[in-house]
């Protein structure tokens, strides 16, 4: 499912969560905020998760970034609190901003 750079606005919907066939999910390059649901590590057929180049914000769930088949995940270009968990430091792009 690719929705990619289609100036999508407000949180990443819950209900993504009962597409428990879907593989790819592409929802990078658009203007969602808020955090990445938990209900997200419910779509284990995932090999792919792009959620780069948002408004996103908290903390990365480790369970997101430990999908049994995810292969590439991309949470850069975003907001989120310190610390990366391991796992989504080793499995993909994403980054921190430490608080002061």
């Amino acid at each position: 499912l690719d929705l990619s750079g289609n100036q999508l606005t407000g949180t990443i919907p819950d209900w993504l969560s009962q597409l428990t066939n879907l593989d790819e999910l592409d929802l990078g390059s658009n203007k969602l905020t808020g955090t990445i649901p938990e209900s997200l590590s419910q779509l284990t057929n995932l090999t792919w998760l792009h959620l780069g180049a948002n408004l996103l914000t908290g903390v990365i769930s480790e369970s997101v970034c430990d999908l049994p088949n995810l292969d590439e995940c991309d949470f850069s270009n975003n907001t989120f609190s310190c610390p990366v968990p391991p796992t989504c430091a080793s499995n993909c792009k994403a980054a921190c901003t430490q608080k002061n």
